[in-house]
């Protein structure tokens, strides 16, 4: 019998055996890695096969102390100061830590893109959009190149935190229109400023462009006013809840 230790918090409680699928709980501690033992076919599955990390070269241990430095937003070199500690005994080259960190960034980004593409917004929605910087020109020799506008799309639920937020080329109408039409549900109302991609401003009085897409648009003019004078609700300011 090996000796049964405490499970790691990345460790599953749960694995399929790598042979038969079996569905296996009954884990064991060999050379300081888990294993999952079936008694299907007398196979042991290591915890981390067919993931992502199964070629992984350090400890379940390490790769634990490395993700919760990486959640608390330490960098890599702070992470590397902090486990190279006495008290702590979980050294690790710089190299390899930038590595591991290079592969939670890929696995939070494919879960943020999975996330995203089940969002779909109902109800009362803000849409807004802003610059990420300024241009920055320099006629220094050394830095002869300017930094170009990032244009940033978002879109916000009131009364809720969800929203996400998009950089853009351009912000053409097809380009907002194609970001709106995935994810806001028809039927919801959406509140914008007097843009020219969402509203015509060549009518009077001006004329939205989206209720054609059956949505309820409400909008608010900025040159005059950042809070529609007669309908209070209407702005784009939310008020997080």
């Amino acid at each position: 019998m090996f000796p049964q230790q405490k499970m790691n918090m990345l460790i599953p409680l749960f694995k399929n055996c790598f042979k038969c699928s079996l569905l296996l709980s009954e884990h064991k501690i060999i050379w300081n890695e888990v294993y999952f033992y079936c008694c299907n076919c007398n196979q042991y599955t290591k915890w981390c096969h067919n993931m992502i990390l199964s070629k992984m070269q350090i400890s379940a241990d390490h790769l634990e102390k490395l993700l919760t430095l990486f959640i608390d937003k330490r960098t890599p070199t702070e992470a590397h100061s902090i486990l190279g500690y006495d008290f702590v005994n979980k050294k690790l080259n710089i190299k390899t830590i930038e590595h591991y960190y290079s592969i939670f960034n890929r696995i939070s980004m494919e879960f943020y893109l999975e996330e995203l593409d089940c969002i779909f917004f109902d109800g009362e929605v803000e849409i807004d959009e802003s610059h990420l910087f300024k241009p920055k020109y320099s006629f220094a020799p050394h830095r002869s190149y300017a930094l170009d506008t990032v244009w940033l799309f978002g879109i916000c639920q009131r009364n809720t935190r969800n929203f996400v937020l998009f950089p853009v080329a351009s912000r053409n109408e097809m380009n907002l229109l194609k970001i709106i039409f995935k994810f806001i549900k028809k039927g919801a109302t959406i509140y914008s400023d007097c843009f020219s991609r969402y509203v015509n401003n060549h009518t009077f009085p001006k004329k939205s462009k989206l209720t054609k897409y059956d949505y309820i648009h409400k909008f608010v003019n900025h040159k005059k006013e950042f809070v529609s004078g007669l309908f209070f609700r209407t702005h784009t300011n939310r008020t997080p809840r």
